[in-house]
């Protein structure tokens, strides 16, 4: 990450995807540095977004801008990564927030990755015999599984060389020198 590329806000508890002033507050900033990096792009393939569905600012801010990105870059491709709540429930909205979220990205979205935070837990639990799960380890379990989807694959028509994955093909950039 570099610091120039960032925006934030102020964190609150209102984790409502429907209180909807995040986006349109923000929408200035946050597409003047998407358009600041696409301007770097000798080929912009596409978009990947990281975002939760259970909290209001990262479930109704992500669908905000993916609906953004669609309107502002309607040929490229739009990859939204989502993490799905634990059932027991983190936010007492929650169920609330995915359902929106979804039928936003269901719209704007050209595909979703989904990650269950309950999933990731039995893994860590289960597959890596950790006694006491924290978000770390669950977001270690989470980049490690995202970076196998980008890995370059081997095909038999890429011969002895190593080709760009298929799935995240439309999401390189190349950045001019």
């Amino acid at each position: 990450m570099r610091p120039g590329r960032l925006s934030g806000g102020r964190r609150d508890g209102r984790h409502n995807a429907s209180y909807s002033v995040h986006g349109p507050r923000h929408k200035e900033v946050i597409m003047n540095l998407v358009q600041r990096e696409a301007e770097k792009c000798d080929r912009l393939g596409g978009f990947f977004t990281i975002m939760s569905m259970a909290g209001g600012t990262g479930s109704g801010l992500g669908a905000f801008v993916t609906q953004c990105l669609r309107d502002a870059f309607p040929t490229s491709f739009i990859l939204n990564h989502v993490v799905w709540p634990y059932g027991t429930g983190e936010v007492i909205v929650q169920n609330y927030n995915s359902v929106l979220t979804l039928s936003h990205l269901y719209r704007s979205s050209d595909a979703l990755l989904v990650h269950e935070n309950d999933v990731i837990h039995k893994i860590c639990a289960q597959l890596m015999n950790i006694k006491q799960i924290s978000f770390r380890d669950v977001n270690q379990v989470i980049a490690h599984q995202l970076g196998s989807v980008f890995q370059p694959t081997y095909t038999a028509e890429s011969g002895l060389h190593y080709s760009r994955n298929p799935l995240g093909i439309q999401l390189y950039s190349t950045i001019a020198a």
